[in-house]
């Protein structure tokens, strides 16, 4: 099993991805109870998220810092403008942000497929549709 590969604190935080997918990967088979199943796997996605959230949210703090003690400087002369580590630390926020609400909207679909015992499909999307 995958999991057993990945470091424990690593696990916590960098594995949301393999969970989205399985959740996947459960729908498609169809098997009893895969409803179910596939939405404690994204459950567990977010909550993987919200730790991968909560490290960027801590990184970005100590990039500000570094960046008023002038220990980083954008790559332009303008002074105002924001260090790329700065830039790249807030876009992957927001690709985690969004990720999680994405999931988020997948187990309330879930639910309500569950309750209308309607059929699940999986339908592949380019990931920049997500975003």
């Amino acid at each position: 099993e995958i999991e057993k590969e990945i470091a424990e604190a690593d696990k916590k935080i960098f594995i949301s991805a393999i969970y989205y997918n399985k959740a996947c990967f459960i729908i498609k088979s169809k098997d009893e109870g895969h409803i179910d199943k596939a939405i404690k796997e994204l459950e567990k996605a977010k909550t993987s998220l919200e730790l991968r959230l909560q490290n960027n949210v801590a990184e970005g703090t100590y990039l500000a810092c570094f960046r008023t003690m002038e220990l980083f400087k954008p790559h332009i002369n303008d002074q105002s403008t924001a260090v790329n580590m700065i830039l790249q630390n807030q876009n992957r926020g927001e690709l985690m942000q969004e990720f999680s609400k994405h999931c988020q909207e997948l187990i309330e679909k879930l639910k309500r497929f569950k309750e209308e015992e309607a059929e699940v499909r999986i339908k592949l999307k380019d990931v920049m549709e997500l975003f």
